[in-house]
């Protein structure tokens, strides 16, 4: 199973009632397949090879594999959503050869 990524936030998201103190980093453990079936498939294929992100599916992913509420993977900013994101996908990479 591949490791945990930790990825920091260039804006703290703020606490409140929902998730206590300020979150300053997230970090996202691997996938299994019972968070598959939960959260969805994070990119479809078209036929033509391209890739669309399933933005509903990510978010759902962030807050799964993060241990984070909804609210506040809500309350990210667009930079810190795409670098969790973009974590959220690397687990999906295939190995690298060699």
């Amino acid at each position: 199973m591949a490791d945990p990524v930790e990825v920091k936030l260039t804006t703290p998201i703020p606490g409140d009632a929902a998730f206590g103190t300020p979150i300053t980093a997230v970090m996202l453990r691997a996938p299994t397949g019972r968070d598959i079936r939960k959260c969805g498939i994070a990119v479809s294929m078209s036929g033509d090879g391209i890739g669309e992100v399933n933005a509903e599916a990510v978010a759902r992913y962030i807050a799964e594999l993060g241990g984070l509420p909804p609210a506040a993977v809500d309350a990210m900013t667009a930079p810190d959503w795409q670098n969790c994101m973009i974590a959220v996908l690397g687990f999906f990479a295939p190995p690298a050869a060699g």
